[in-house]
């Protein structure tokens, strides 16, 4: 499957941004590897960062007019899910954006709710309440990174993937395509668990949910997911080889959409 679509990529403006990843050069990048639709997603982990970010988006929002393209881009935010019940970006911010990505698995940081417990069932359990609440926010369009819990340790991050309970993850699939709300294929992850995302993509599509590309690009070499083996992983897989192989088809993405908080 080509890659025409990248909706997670981070400016410069992202304190884990490189300086290089200036807009216009985004932009062209872009442009280079012929992707149609985009993303730039700077982060918000806490509500104290709002007013900066709105500065942040604001910024964004100039520099992708002065820099015209025949690639869509988007104006919005990865905004950290601070617990199940609550999101570091507001719905009268998420408003003004184009669409509205949320990481639910930010677990690194402090101040991001964790099971109390943290054993790998508990944090399998923890993360799918905190996409269900993502899910009732009304404004997301896109779950980040989702079930590959990688801000814990890798030992633990594997080990949780074999905890979610079936049934607790169909009833958070139905969740999710009531709400319309996506979920990201990364292939720089998803390659370390092709199988379970082969599943997923099936039973997905079962239940009527859509997914994104996003690369989470802090750096031009990733932003639009060149076709350059990625590295460190086995096969010599690339990032389409990854959609391929977990069986995802263009018809199983977003495309141009509406902001649910926007129209609201």
């Amino acid at each position: 499957m080509d890659i025409q679509q990248d909706l997670h990529i981070h400016t410069f403006r992202s304190n884990c941004g490189k300086p290089s990843n200036t807009v216009q050069a985004i932009i062209e990048t872009l442009e280079k590897r012929n992707i149609l639709l985009a993303g730039l997603t700077d982060h918000i982990d806490t509500v104290e960062q709002q007013p900066r970010f709105q500065t942040i988006a604001a910024a964004n929002r100039a520099d992708v007019s002065a820099s015209p393209s025949p690639c869509r881009v988007l104006v919005g935010a990865e905004a950290t899910m601070l617990s199940p019940q609550e999101c570091a970006l507001s719905s009268e911010m998420a408003r003004r954006l184009d669409f509205v990505i949320v990481s639910c698995n930010h677990y690194h940081l402090a101040v991001v709710e964790k099971p109390k417990n943290p054993t790998p069932a508990n944090y399998a359990s923890h993360h799918l309440a905190m996409i269900r609440g993502a899910a009732q926010l009304g404004f997301v369009t896109i779950i980040a990174h989702p079930f590959l819990n990688d801000y814990c340790d890798v030992q633990l991050a594997k080990q949780t993937m074999k905890k979610y309970k079936e049934k607790e993850l169909v009833e958070t699939l139905q969740q999710l395509a009531k709400a319309r709300v996506a979920l990201e294929i990364n292939p720089y992850r998803v390659v370390n668990a092709l199988g379970w995302f082969k599943d997923l993509v099936v039973e997905g599509r079962r239940h009527g949910v859509k997914f994104s590309l996003g690369s989470d690009s802090h750096m031009l070499v990733r932003v639009g997911c060149p076709p350059e083996p990625i590295e460190d992983a086995k096969g010599n897989y690339t990032p389409q080889k990854v959609c391929d192989s977990i069986g995802l088809s263009p018809e199983d993405l977003i495309w141009p959409f509406l902001n649910p908080a926007a129209v609201a």
